[in-house]
């Protein structure tokens, strides 16, 4: 019997490739063995028992013909759609997971809406942040290489005013602009050189040719495929929340049409992908399940949807433990979205 690829998608139909999977665990059941004899238990030895039944009593006249049947099973069970992955299926979530990202791409097209995405938070402080430097031709870093106090002051005043955060006194005091100076350098629009930060030639073309929709998209991807999701928020890696990004931007196009509370869309993510939890370490404050859940609120809804302008939020309950969070999917976000599936 010829062995599964071990690229392939696993059979159990967990969307991953058998050799991040079931590979080196699944034993085909042998002629004259049963299977309860012979299974390990494994989701992709219970395909493999179901094979075996699908072809009970059949004759093949070489082992080509069985592994041409084989492999033609496999494919059928990949391709099905999956409950908990929404209706995807296996071979579609690996390409959402191990595939690199892109604005069109099997699952959906993102045609931006010029006169939409203006209205973005994290476009309009980047647009903000460059032109800035624009006008000042660069800003003096401070001793320790951050943002001079006074840009910090006028963005805060600019965006955060009317926000829960206290008036900063230096620039790690505001998490949201670290942030973004590192997306703009990441995306090479900004750079630091002796420790002043000033434009790129890219980032000085694309003022001067008012190309919003490059500078969007050239901000976008890189906050997608560069930044770190992870930054300095003390959770777990948990590195597929940011790499099934595809996968968690379906999620919102099919459950998000409402206010929906954020709970139930980060269990929507842990049921596709409930492996996560071993991930996490048991916390006395925390289960392995609420740090996952909380960890995809944060970095998926709250640092990525609502700052570019696919989700808008709402709070409902002004004491921290009373607090619930409910999100809706965004104008921006329906006239840019288009599935194809």
């Amino acid at each position: 019997m010829a062995k599964i690829s071990r690229n392939a998608p696993c059979p159990c139909g967990s969307g991953k490739k058998y050799k991040h999977c079931c590979n080196n665990i699944v034993p085909f059941p042998l002629n004259g063995v049963s299977s309860s004899e012979n299974s390990n238990g494994s989701p992709a030895q219970n395909k493999l028992d179901e094979f075996k039944e699908s072809v009970q009593g059949q004759e093949f006249s070489s082992i080509d013909e069985l592994n041409a049947k084989l492999s033609s099973f496999f494919q059928a069970q990949n391709d099905r759609g999956i409950d908990s992955f929404l209706g995807l299926s296996p071979n579609q979530m690996q390409e959402i997971v191990y595939g690199q990202f892109q604005l069109n791409n099997h699952i959906f097209d993102l045609n931006f809406d010029t006169s939409l995405f203006s209205d973005a938070p994290l476009y309009k402080q980047s647009l903000f942040f460059l032109k800035k430097l624009q006008n000042c031709e660069f800003l003096k870093a401070t001793q320790k290489g951050n943002l001079p106090r006074s840009f910090v002051i006028e963005f805060y005043e600019k965006f955060y005013s009317n926000s829960r955060f206290p008036v900063p006194n230096k620039e790690t005091d505001l998490f949201d602009l670290t942030a973004l100076k590192h997306v703009l350098d990441l995306s090479g629009l900004i750079k630091k050189s002796k420790n002043k930060f000033s434009l790129t030639k890219k980032g000085t073309s694309l003022l001067n040719k008012e190309k919003s929709i490059e500078i969007y998209k050239t901000v976008f991807l890189c906050y997608l495929t560069k930044f770190n999701w992870g930054f300095r928020d003390h959770y777990a890696k948990l590195s597929l929340i940011q790499h099934s990004a595809i996968f968690g931007l379906y999620l919102i196009s099919t459950k998000c049409d409402e206010w929906t509370l954020d709970s139930e869309v980060s269990q929507i993510f842990l049921d596709a992908f409930p492996d996560l939890m071993l991930e996490c370490e048991p916390k006395t404050y925390s289960t392995p399940e609420q740090q996952v859940l909380k960890t995809f609120s944060l970095r998926f809804l709250a640092r990525f949807c609502v700052p570019w302008g696919f989700l808008e939020e709402k709070t409902e309950g002004e004491k921290y433990l009373d607090r619930k969070i409910y999100y809706r999917k965004t104008e921006f976000f329906k006239k840019s979205f288009s599935l194809k599936i």
